[in-house]
């Protein structure tokens, strides 16, 4: 008798993994390579040599001037990227394998290893220039056109005079990149030029390691005070979304805290964030990266343990503390665990221009600001923690020319007003040029160097309800 065959089993189909919910769809970066570089920087240098002229510019060139064309060509193309909503923040869009990849690995790291000590042996300095959650700027290309102190960075395009002298500065003359021989490393360039010939600096995340850290230690002051988290709910309050830094660090915290509380207490732990923002223009992005992380970081089953709840009011107001009273009711807990957050600096940055903004609210008016947002923000805070619950403010003086806005010396005054006790300030570091509120390092996590360095910080005040 003849063997019968075995079948042959059809290969598997190798599904495509889905495509995350930036708001990024892919760019073409026509115009923008190695070689349309080179061209136009030997298109210049002749030019600027055939001139004789020291005050030779890109604006001194006639508006129908081949190279002047090209590039300006550049800026209609680009603005319209950002109509689109393509733009990429930063140096490039990133793709959503290495965005996916980066949170998989800020997932992975440990809490603790952003807490550093000062030259003074102090451990008080937060530490996280790892960069792995830059994906989460890809959900919100609005932050290019956050207005700061000299407009935002977006105002390079719209103004054809300033980019040409930002594209002339940054990309032509030389010595400031050494382009790298390969053509994506000019699109960086490039991007890069857009937010230095800007002459303003873009709207930064909170660093979503830093959030990790605080959201870790609060649930482990928690439990020892409790022996427990009541009715097995650890609550996150958020009173400004931001950007969603700290939301992308609680969820990075989200299994270790599940993992932990399963093998002290053998139950399961719910973690709930709680938050709320009057920028109505991204507030559907939130869910999107929680619905992102919960179908392709963690497992999706994993969802039923996470609770977000969000809204679109002002933190200083009656009705964010009925809203929140009112979750907190449904979630049978007494208050918050822990709060954190960042708010607006007065007037900084404008967020969106929403009515119930603070700086659209108080708009030039800083003794308005701090008598009813940033008061009003942290009574509400100290009625919706449970007792001994932790307050982390990160906020920060600002100035317009010589005026001086001190909202930290603000901040400490209203959290003990409030009825609030000090606990610890914690100085996050950040980049940039050190000037005011700087402080000497003596390690830094993974990088060798015995030289002390200072660097620049903002203050994360901690006090205790």
């Amino acid at each position: 008798m003849k063997k019968k065959q075995p079948k042959k089993r059809k290969p598997k189909k190798i599904q495509k993994p889905k495509p995350l919910r930036t708001v990024y769809n892919g760019i073409d970066v026509d115009g923008f390579t190695l070689a349309d570089y080179q061209m136009e920087k030997a298109l210049y240098d002749q030019l600027k040599a055939e001139s004789n002229d020291e005050n030779f510019s890109l604006l001194s060139l006639p508006q129908d001037n081949r190279l002047r064309e090209i590039i300006e060509n550049k800026r209609t193309m680009y603005l319209e990227f950002w109509n689109s909503k393509r733009i990429p923040t930063g140096g490039g869009r990133k793709s959503d394998k290495k965005i996916l990849e980066d949170f998989k690995n800020l997932r992975s790291k440990k809490w603790k290893d952003i807490l550093i000590k000062d030259a003074n042996n102090n451990k008080i300095i937060l530490w996280d220039f790892s960069s792995l959650d830059s994906g989460v700027n890809q959900y919100f290309p609005e932050m290019l056109d956050v207005p700061t102190t000299k407009g935002s960075v977006l105002d390079c395009l719209r103004d054809k005079d300033r980019f040409l002298n930002g594209y002339e500065k940054k990309i032509l003359k030389p010595g400031f990149y050494k382009v790298e021989k390969t053509d994506s490393s000019f699109y960086s360039v490039f991007s890069q030029m857009i937010r230095m010939g800007s002459e303003s600096h873009p709207v930064v995340n909170f660093p979503s390691l830093v959030a990790q850290y605080i959201v870790m230690e609060s649930y482990y002051n928690t439990i020892k005070l409790n022996n427990g988290i009541e009715n097995d709910n650890f609550v996150v309050l958020d009173e400004c979304s931001g950007w969603a830094g700290r939301l992308a660090g609680i969820l990075c915290s989200f299994h270790k805290l599940r993992n932990d509380y399963q093998s002290r207490y053998g139950r399961k732990l719910h973690i709930t964030y709680l938050t709320t923002d009057p920028n109505k223009d991204v507030h559907e992005r939130f869910a999107a990266i929680v619905n992102d992380w919960f179908s392709l970081v963690e497992p999706k089953h994993s969802l039923d343990y996470f609770h977000f709840h969000k809204q679109t009011l002002g933190c200083e107001t009656p009705e964010f503390l009925s809203y929140c009273k009112g979750v907190l009711s449904d979630l049978n807990v007494s208050g918050a665990n822990v709060a954190l957050t960042s708010p607006p600096y007065f007037d900084q940055e404008q967020y969106s221009k929403d009515p119930s903004q603070s700086c659209v609210k108080y708009r030039n008016d800083y003794p308005s600001w701090v008598q009813n947002f940033l008061s009003g923000m942290i009574k509400n805070v100290y009625e919706l923690l449970q007792p001994k619950g932790r307050f982390y403010l990160n906020i920060a003086n600002t100035k317009k020319g010589s005026k001086l806005f001190p909202s930290e010396t603000e901040s400490v005054r209203l959290l003990k007003e409030h009825g609030m006790k000090e606990v610890v300030t914690y100085k996050m570091l950040l980049s940039g040029v050190p000037n005011k509120n700087c402080v000497n390092v003596t390690s830094v996590p993974n990088i060798k160097t015995k030289e002390i360095k200072l660097k620049k910080f903002e203050p994360v005040f901690v006090y205790e309800k």
